[in-house]
């Protein structure tokens, strides 16, 4: 079953429709959530990362300093390049399946119920070589510019502007 934190009732579904009594947390309906697929990095960079998907939960419950993500990574997909941040933390809580991780050089995997901290400075990529696809829940913080960056870079097709424009954001 999922963490009862994903839902603000005590019915503790992933993608219930329903309030209980008393319920106090706001509550997102995952199913009302966009799924976006692939990533905006110019080709060829984008392929590794062409059948993830994301939801991203962190827009959907009006939050402006902490982004959260729900993704899905099918076998021999990316999460991302390889890269770091200068400015945010990031976790990642597996929810099923396992990543095959490079933290800082090494190579480390996470299964379903993992928690992996990457402390900003940190060079990490999550990537699935498992057979199955995976989910898990991404998040950053302070999310600072990250979502003005990744719009604006989204499709480039020439990585030196994508450089230089992530320079902008420091990242």
């Amino acid at each position: 079953t999922a963490p009862s934190w994903l839902c603000a009732c005590a019915c503790r579904e992933l993608d219930c429709d329903h309030q209980s009594e008393g319920a106090t947390l706001p509550k997102i309906a995952l199913s009302a959530v966009p799924v976006r697929k692939g990533s905006g990095y110019p080709s060829p960079f984008d392929q590794p990362c062409a059948t993830r998907t994301r939801r991203r939960l962190g827009d959907a419950g009006g939050l402006t300093d902490f982004g959260v993500n729900l993704m899905t990574l099918p076998s021999g997909g990316w999460s991302s390049q390889r890269h770091w941040h200068s400015h945010e933390d990031e976790f990642v809580y597996v929810l099923s399946g396992r990543y095959d991780l490079w933290l800082d050089g090494k190579d480390s995997t996470a299964k379903a119920g993992d928690v992996v901290r990457m402390p900003k400075g940190l060079p990490h990529g999550i990537f699935n070589k498992s057979g199955e696809t995976a989910t898990s829940l991404f998040w950053v913080a302070p999310t600072r510019s990250l979502k003005e960056l990744f719009e604006r870079i989204h499709n480039l097709s020439d990585p030196a502007e994508v450089v230089r424009i992530a320079a902008e954001h420091e990242v």
